[in-house]
């Protein structure tokens, strides 16, 4: 288990252990984050309720690691949200639950395993305008954003190659790229959806957890809102754009299945009746006078090639050939 603890007095950060929790203040002008990463102990949790943190906000975090959500106790609001812990070329997601509990002059982040996006906001902790825990909470929620963003806004390139393989050839390759791509994006959709749902719900007049009351609030918050749209609806297309050549492929395929189906069922029907005509007087019984006639042979032969030529303008006609 990590501990990090940064609070902020007068403009100035200090970070530290948990040995910052003592001098906190929440009546004067400063507030205080507390970042946990790894498992909680029992008497940490404890320290936690101690805090101010809600008992049940605590218990919800721990006992709904695999869900998303956003719900307000008396004096604390609760935000459950995914983060990718990693992203891989295939996208192919790993992700976990970042627990944001907040208070007025108190944030507390919780976490299994480190956090790329807390570790870029503590490395940028000076430079941000973070006035409340509420501004901390959306500057966090954009890192998460930002990075499924990047990793996205690349497969645009990644799916002009899968394209060019399957117009030059390389059909096998590349459609089992598709399948993977189509999996893995099904799964970045639920946890992208779930990511969505929180902001929607702290949106909603019913929660109204931000304050949006600056010009420059409602711009961090509408910036978030429409990247996470934008992020949700980026991976709602690849998906749909992977199934489309998928099911592109597969038609073109049944396509050019046909088209030998039917040449195969051309040659079958002119060389049944002729194959026929053969069997019959390649029996060669005694008994068979067609078989002494002179000109057997060529009437034979061009009463099969009569045949297949009303079979050759049969097709014509039909516009089979």
């Amino acid at each position: 288990m990590s501990i990090k603890v940064i609070k902020k007095t007068a403009g100035v950060y200090k970070q530290a252990g948990l040995e910052l929790v003592a001098s906190f203040n929440p009546s004067v002008d400063e507030f205080l984050w507390i970042d946990i990463s790894g498992d909680v102990s029992k008497e940490l949790q404890q320290q936690l309720v101690h805090l101010g943190c809600h008992e049940l906000a605590l218990a919800s975090y721990f006992q709904q690691k695999q869900t998303a959500r956003a719900e307000a106790f008396p004096g604390t609001t609760l935000i459950l949200f995914k983060e990718a812990v990693s992203l891989a070329d295939d996208y192919e997601l790993r992700a976990q639950n970042i627990g944001l509990i907040c208070k007025s002059r108190m944030i507390v982040s919780l976490h299994p395993q480190p956090s790329q996006a807390i570790e870029m906001l503590q490395a940028n902790l000076s430079k941000e305008n973070n006035k409340t825990t509420e501004h901390l909470a959306v500057a966090l929620m954009q890192n998460v954003a930002n990075n499924y963003l990047h990793k996205l806004l690349d497969f645009d390139q990644e799916i002009e190659r899968v394209e060019d393989e399957l117009l030059a050839g390389d059909k096998v390759n590349s459609l089992k790229k598709l399948v993977n791509y189509r999996y893995h994006f099904r799964k970045l959709n639920r946890v992208l959806e779930f990511n969505q749902n929180v902001i929607d719900r702290l949106s909603s007049d019913e929660l109204a957890y931000f304050s949006t009351k600056s010009t420059k609030d409602q711009h961090e918050w509408l910036k978030l809102y429409e990247r996470s749209k934008r992020i949700y609806g980026l991976s709602k297309m690849y998906y749909e754009l992977c199934g489309d050549l998928l099911d592109g492929h597969i038609s073109i395929s049944t396509h050019d299945l046909n088209n030998t189906m039917k040449v195969l069922t051309m040659i079958t029907a002119i060389f049944v009746p002729l194959g026929f005509i053969a069997g019959i007087y390649g029996m060669n019984f005694e008994n068979m006078p067609e078989l002494n006639f002179k000109y057997g042979y060529y009437f034979t032969l061009s009463g099969m090639a009569v045949i297949a030529a009303s079979f050759f303008a049969i097709f014509k006609v039909k516009k089979w050939i």
